[in-house]
């Protein structure tokens, strides 16, 4: 096993040089417990305290500390702050915490021991599998390159390269001393290269049509547990296809390493797997480790638990719907690839993983649903942040559905600055508080549904977006946000619902679109809290329409609108906006219709809007005053043949209308 401690050089600042130990180089995740203990051999200095801080955050006080993983996996800094009294020292090491302890992912039971029957160097495979008093006990496998094959009854048989071979085992011919105590006993079928070397390993049942005889479509193949050495493999295959059944197979060991040309390692749908350990790829080729809903941990390379994913050029769905794994990482804390392309879906439906290292795709450019519905994914990356997404173009719902994510340990340092299309990237996150580098995602122009249902989040920092085209539902459903950061709307041409009910929302940018022609709905049940003195501001410089713009919009109390020369429709633009107090429009067209456009907006008390043209209802707007509607009449166009009704309003009986009457319009006030 690797040791995962570094002792500090001697510290500088301090009157003594600090020595730091741990009883466990590792420990099991939320099981078993590690000492930190601090000392100094520097003569003549007693230290009186410790102070210790995982990746950053103080976790306790004391020389010697008991240690409880942290919800988190992986290589952990742990960093202690000693003193003399008068003086300080610091150190740091490195705590590994895994998920599970790699020898005790084993099938559970009385099984024989087989990881001395295989060794780095042979050229052999060895197969334990399952023999029940009935049933087919079908084991079934094609191996390329001559080889003797010891069934483990008594058979023995002498097989060319690349034939199809199967074998039925009957229980009576295993003593008692065989069984296991699942109930079923253990054939142990050892496969060994002869003069030409293996090369070639494919497990399962074939069809009779495939010249085999042996197996019928699908059935089962009983195999428990797989380990295998061999210099020359290129092709491994141990996957469930629509002709065969693997349910008993928890573990998959090879030993050594595979030719310089592998071009096929699969293991995938396989139920009951838990562990395997496979060579470091060595060229490109197929490569799927997905659909195993019970594997614990894995070992691609030379390094245990870690992924050494350098020569795997397609990444889609590599890892899919593993249901069990907690936690990935590379080599130096890296998953890395230079060649992978596609990286899309890799994650995705891992539901209980936890954290993942740091990771760098520097050519990938799909990236689509990488980590879609990692319900339990809570921190991204090591304390030293790498990542490398810089030519991805597609990212939508990378982060969706990861309800847990809540944004503290979102890496500061991860961005997609070529990646257009990032719709629904979180969401229905758990993200709160989202703060962004600069750049994450400066090329986005479909933001559609970007938070959206992302209820928890309550901050937004800055986001860069002059390329935005899509906009819709960006914010829908964010019932929490208060804190709004956006530099640029310029280039949205499709807003949508943008603010859909965002009832805390207090801090926001100037919306200035400049593209944006179809402002139907954008804002509409917005619940934006804006008070008198600090209004939505929205420029709408190419808008046309505004249907229902800032309808049911109940939490606006003031609103600034320009650029609107050219909207010719404001239907419904603020029915129902109950609680808006002033609203002011620079640029009215002078061919702008205005039908229902302030129905029940009842509490509007100040409209300054120059220019109407057109027949204008304010009738259900009872808080305008004298004073406000002949501020509104005073605005009104020369026209001819056109009415406002202001019945109802609280100052329609008192009101001037001669100022609008000597403009042509007809004033209704009862």
């Amino acid at each position: 096993m690797i040791q995962y401690i570094n002792i500090p050089a001697p510290s500088t600042g301090g009157g003594f040089d600090l020595t730091l130990a741990q009883s466990l180089t590792r420990s099991v995740f939320l099981s078993s417990s590690a000492t930190f203990t601090a000392t100094t051999d520097t003569a003549g200095v007693t230290l009186t305290n410790a102070d210790w801080y995982e990746d950053g955050k103080f976790i306790g006080s004391g020389l010697t500390l008991p240690y409880t993983a942290s919800n988190f996996l992986g290589d952990l800094t742990i960093e202690c702050v000693a003193s003399d009294g008068t003086s300080a020292a610091s150190g740091s090491f490195t705590h590994q915490v895994v998920g599970v302890i790699y020898d005790d992912i084993k099938p559970r039971g009385s099984f024989p021991d087989i990881s001395t029957l295989v060794s780095d160097g042979d050229e052999k495979i060895v197969i334990q599998t399952a023999v029940f008093d009935t049933g087919s006990n079908y084991l079934g496998f094609e191996v390329a390159g001559n080889h003797t094959v010891d069934w483990g009854d008594g058979v023995v048989e002498n097989q060319n390269s690349g034939q199809v071979i199967g074998h039925y085992y009957t229980a009576s011919a295993f003593p008692a001393s065989s069984g296991s105590d699942r109930g079923y006993k253990i054939a142990t079928c050892t496969i060994t290269g002869n003069s030409a070397n293996l090369t070639q390993f494919e497990l399962g049942v074939r069809n009779p049509s495939n010249n085999l005889g042996r197996g019928i479509q699908g059935m089962s193949c009983n195999a428990v547990d797989i380990r295998m050495a061999g210099s020359n493999f290129n092709d491994i295959n141990v996957s469930v296809a629509s002709n065969l059944r693997l349910p008993l197979l928890e573990r998959v060991e090879f030993v050594g390493d595979m030719s310089s040309t592998t071009s096929v390692m699969k293991l995938s749908a396989l139920p009951a797997l838990k562990f395997f350990r496979m060579p470091r790829p060595r060229s490109t080729g197929t490569y799927s480790f997905a659909s195993n809903p019970n594997l614990l941990a894995c070992t691609i390379g030379d390094t245990d638990y870690k992924q050494d994913l350098q020569n795997i050029d397609d990444g889609q769905n590599l890892f899919n719907l593993n249901a069990s794994m907690l936690h990935y990482d590379g080599p130096n804390g890296i998953l890395s690839s230079s060649n992978m392309t596609d990286i899309r879906d890799m994650f995705e439906n891992n539901l209980n993983l936890v954290n993942i290292g740091n990771l760098s795709f520097p050519e990938a450019t799909q990236a689509d649903n990488f980590f879609n519905s990692c319900q339990n994914l809570r921190k991204i990356g090591n304390t030293t942040e790498f990542f490398d997404f810089s030519k991805v173009t597609d990212a939508n719902h990378f982060f969706a559905f990861t309800t847990e994510l809540d944004g503290e340990h979102f890496p500061k340092t991860l961005a997609f600055p070529a990646a257009t299309d990032v719709n629904s990237m979180f969401e229905q996150s758990g993200m709160v508080n989202f703060f962004p580098t600069a750049s994450f995602c400066e090329a986005a122009t479909n933001m559609s549904n970007f938070f959206s249902t992302c209820r928890p989040i309550k901050r937004v920092g800055t986001i860069k977006t002059p390329n935005v085209t899509t906009f819709n539902g960006c914010f829908g459903n964010t019932t929490s946000l208060q804190e709004l950061g956006f530099t640029s709307f310029g280039s949205v041409t499709s807003g949508g619902v943008t603010l859909f009910t965002s009832p805390r929302l207090k801090t926001f940018p100037h919306f200035n679109f400049t593209s944006l022609t179809n402002f139907d709905t954008i804002f509409k049940t917005s619940n934006i809290i804006a008070d008198y003195h600090t209004p939505v501001s929205v420029s709408m410089h190419s808008g046309t329409t505004a249907q229902q713009t800032f309808s049911s919009a109940t939490n606006i109390k003031s609103i600034y609108l320009t650029g609107s020369a050219d909207v010719t429709n404001w239907y419904r633009a603020f029915r129902t906006a109950t609680n808006l107090t002033r609203l002011e429009i620079v640029g009215i067209n002078s061919s702008a219709t205005f039908s229902q456009t302030f129905d029940a907006a009842d509490g509007l008390q100040e409209l300054k809007a120059p220019g109407i043209a057109q027949d204008i209802d304010l009738s259900d707007c009872h808080g305008l005053t004298a004073e406000s509607l002949n501020a509104i009449f005073s605005d009104l166009a020369t026209v001819t043949g056109k009415t406002i009704d202001v019945r109802n309003t609280v100052g329609a009986s008192t009101c001037n209308t001669s100022i609008a009457t000597s403009k042509g319009w007809t004033v209704t006030t009862s």
